[in-house]
């Protein structure tokens, strides 16, 4: 738990006007979720699956926006002891992440191949009936005048 309370930073909570509070930056709570996911067993295996989400979705998005900083995090946390390296790589093997001087198989939407479409135009035939119907409807009120 001292990991997470390292280099902590401000919040605001979404209570009443605001809270200020201080939160662990979410790449330690990333590594938290690898480390305690292996340590939940039997009836907390549903939590478990729910920490291992939890890490690979920051992990995903930590690939995208700071790999450099991911890695370092990583690589210190790993250094930590046998036991915090054993349990981080178990968990990364789990959520098919390895993160060993590698980058995340992150799944990017491809282009398709060949010449783009245009994009077909779409009538609205609503909008070119509504002027004519309001002006048979006022003529037909002058008329009924």
């Amino acid at each position: 738990m001292e990991h997470l309370g390292e280099e902590s930073v401000e919040a605001i909570a979404l209570y009443g006007t605001g809270v200020l509070v201080r939160v662990p930056p979410p790449i330690r709570h990333a590594i938290h979720k690898l480390l305690i996911a292996q340590e939940r067993r039997g009836l907390t295996f549903a939590k478990k699956q729910k920490d291992l989400i939890q890490a690979r979705d920051l992990l995903d998005i930590f690939m995208e926006t700071d790999s450099g900083g991911l890695e370092d995090a990583l690589e210190e946390a790993r250094d930590r002891g046998p036991s915090w390296k054993k349990n981080i790589n178990a968990s990364l093997k789990e959520i098919d992440r390895t993160l060993r001087r590698t980058t995340l198989p992150i799944s990017l939407p491809t282009a398709p191949k060949g010449k783009p479409k245009p994009p077909k135009k779409v009538a609205n035939k609503a909008a070119k009936k509504a002027p004519a119907t309001k002006g048979r409807q006022s003529s037909a009120k002058t008329k009924a005048s």
